[in-house]
């Protein structure tokens, strides 16, 4: 049978919490703001990482870029910018970029090349776009944290440059190229808009 309990008579519970307190004086300290000393922070140490590296041209990747890159951004860009190049000179050989339809045949399927390249090229700068945002946003958000051999580190900006300054014909753009129709009435190259 459970104890009954009435006001005047002590729980179980209070009494062991007034024994307790009978035995055990707990002080918390207290000091007015104007006695209390002002403490020091000392800065933690800078969070620092190694960027992971590419798979084939071991450079080191952006932590922001995709992390299982066979080649860094700007090997890529280089490498597409090498496959581009060849066509150009054969292209500007036939009198690119502007030809009159009537004069060289051989001039639109150069053309026809070597704007497949350049497409390729402008996907990949695309992407590029959208991981250099990603980088920037990495970067906002990771503030305190350092890199270790930054500046080795290829990224999304820096080939996004490289292939700004180094892609030929750049100011042509991919709208000043639409598919035309020859005299004969066959489907032809790709013409220039007028």
């Amino acid at each position: 049978m459970l104890p009954i309990f009435d006001s005047t008579t002590k729980s179980p519970l209070n009494s062991y919490v007034e024994g307790i307190s009978t035995h055990c004086i707990i002080t918390l300290p207290f000091t007015s703001p104007a006695t209390t000393s002002a403490r020091t922070v000392v800065p933690s140490p800078p969070v620092s990482i190694t960027p992971n590296k590419a798979g084939h041209c071991t450079h080191l990747l952006h932590p922001g870029t995709p992390q299982t890159e066979v080649l860094c951004p700007v090997c890529k860009i280089r490498q597409l910018l090498n496959e581009l190049q060849p066509m150009t000179s054969l292209w500007q050989n036939r009198g690119a970029p502007f030809l009159q339809p009537q004069y060289d045949p051989m001039y639109y399927r150069l053309r026809k090349v070597w704007y497949m390249y350049r497409a390729s090229l402008a996907r990949y700068m695309y992407f590029l776009e959208i991981r250099a945002e990603r980088e920037e946003a990495w970067e906002l958000e990771h503030e305190g944290v350092e890199m270790l051999g930054v500046e080795d580190v290829r990224s999304a900006r820096k080939a996004l440059g490289i292939a700004r300054r180094e892609t030929p014909f750049l100011e042509l753009g991919d709208g000043d190229f639409t598919t035309t129709v020859r005299e004969t009435g066959k489907r032809g190259g790709l013409g220039l808009k007028r």
